[in-house]
């Protein structure tokens, strides 16, 4: 399995997940997720 779109560094990975985390929280109703599984 290739991980060439994962970020190398520490600091882009947390980067990543950060903006994971916004569209995540953005998009959870559209995509059914319940409300309580949406936490940070």
């Amino acid at each position: 399995m290739s991980t060439d779109w994962y970020p190398r560094s520490k600091a882009e990975q947390l980067h990543m997940a950060d903006t994971w985390l916004q569209v995540f929280q953005t998009k959870a109703a559209t995509w059914n997720i319940p409300p309580a599984h949406v936490t940070a």
